[in-house]
């Protein structure tokens, strides 16, 4: 995982239920110790509900660095060399799926760092 963001590090993990919350932890370098990154109340949610919750907290460092990878593979950027096959020979084939879905990747990127 990458180590420049400002989240913190993951993997974030789902701890066991108190005090009427569900923690969500992860690692924290500075402290050097593990830090609650998020908290699933007991009350409000249906057990299975509030559980898939917390798992997909615990799953966003994971998932952002799933999708930047993505991002990384597909899309051309300035500097680009033309014809890298790398980049080109996958959306050569592209539909418009495909293209849909490089954009959702897009978007979550950038609303998991603040930046739309």
């Amino acid at each position: 995982m990458k180590t420049n963001e400002e989240h913190t590090l993951g993997p974030w993990t789902v701890q066991e239920e108190y005090d009427g919350v569900l923690p969500v932890e992860g690692w924290d370098e500075g402290l050097g110790d593990y830090v609650e990154i998020a908290r699933v109340s007991l009350d409000i949610l249906e057990p299975e509900q509030r559980d898939a919750n917390a798992r997909l907290i615990a799953a966003a460092p994971e998932l952002l660095a799933a999708l930047e990878m993505i991002q990384e593979a597909f899309v051309h950027k300035p500097g680009d060399v033309k014809g890298n096959k790398a980049r080109t020979a996958p959306l050569k084939y592209a539909n418009a799926e495909f293209s849909a879905a490089l954009t959702a990747a897009r978007l979550a990127i950038e609303k998991a760092k603040g930046e739309k």
